[in-house]
Formats: C-alpha cells, sequence, structure tokens
C-alpha cells in the first residue's frame, strides 16, 4: 500500500521512501518477514502457512487478554525488554544473564560476535553476511530453539 502510494505521488512529483531502524536487530527482523513469508511481522504460521494479522498476533495483546500462557524471548543481541512480557511465565533466551522475572534462562551467542550471522547493513540498505568476530562455543539460538523442538517432538511420538 505504501508503495502505490509513492507510484501514485510520483505521477506528480518526486517523492520517495526512507527505511526507519528500530531497537536491537529489528530492521534485520522486517527484512526477513518480508522476504521469507510476503508479509511483515506479525505473521502466525500455527496453521502451516503464514498469516498475517497485525491485531491477532499482537504479543501484547495475547498477553493482557491471558490468550498467551508463556513468553519464549529471544534476544541474541541487546534488546529492550518489553514491559509486559513480565506478565506470564519467562523463558530467555539471551545474551546476557539474569534477566528478571525469567523462570527459565539459556545463554546463547550473539550473532555477529559468537556466531556468524546475516543482518540488516546500513552501509547497503540490504541483508549482509557477517561474520563472527570472536566467534565461540556458546550455542545459537536457532540452535537451542531446534533442540526444543527436537526434545517436544521426541515426547509427543
Amino acid at each position: 500500500m505504501l508503495m502505490g502510494l509513492v507510484v501514485d505521488l510520483n505521477k506528480t512529483t518526486r517523492f520517495s521512501t526512507l527505511s526507519v531502524s528500530g531497537s536491537g536487530n529489528s530492521e534485520t527482523l522486517m527484512q526477513t518477514a518480508g522476504w521469507m513469508t510476503g508479509f511483515p511481522v506479525r505473521t502466525g504460521f500455527g496453521r502451516g502457512f503464514p498469516e498475517h494479522d497485525p491485531w491477532r498476533f499482537d504479543a501484547a495483546r495475547l498477553i493482557q487478554t491471558g490468550e498467551a500462557d508463556v513468553v519464549v524471548w529471544v534476544a541474541s543481541a541487546e534488546a529492550e525488554f518489553p514491559a509486559w512480557a513480565s506478565r506470564r511465565p519467562l523463558v530467555a533466551l539471551t545474551a546476557e544473564s539474569g534477566v528478571a522475572h525469567a523462570k527459565v534462562q539459556i545463554t546463547v551467542g550473539t550473532h555477529g560476535r559468537d556466531h556468524d550471522t546475516i543482518e540488516f547493513a546500513r552501509e547497503v540498505q540490504s541483508l549482509a553476511w557477517r561474520e563472527a568476530t570472536g566467534a565461540s562455543d556458546v550455542p545459537s539460538a536457532a540452535a537451542v530453539l531446534d533442540e526444543i523442538a527436537a526434545s517436544l517432538s521426541r515426547e509427543a511420538a
């Protein structure tokens, strides 16, 4: 819709858009969501395919209405912890230890430091490969989530 507006405005004037950043690694999340699903964030996969619904998949609303039983917070880089997340049991996969209110805390490596990564690069306004600056054995968030999913699959079988 935004790009349609830009096209319409360019019929009579010069107009363009500018990417505005967020905190943490939110630009990478936005770019990746669009690239992989065709949708922005607040997209669900519960029915086996991507569904975009900003109201239905609003985390703060899900917590407030009691529709969510637990919060799984994944932050392999410094990120602002949302206040609503402390209202439900919290599983935190973070590069920082000692997350307040966490029932379960799993330390993960920081992307770009402990592990190679692909992230939003401001200098080219696109996703770019970044080699780890200090590779370590601390597991990545993806590896921990894969292990949790495999464990749940084994228990269901």
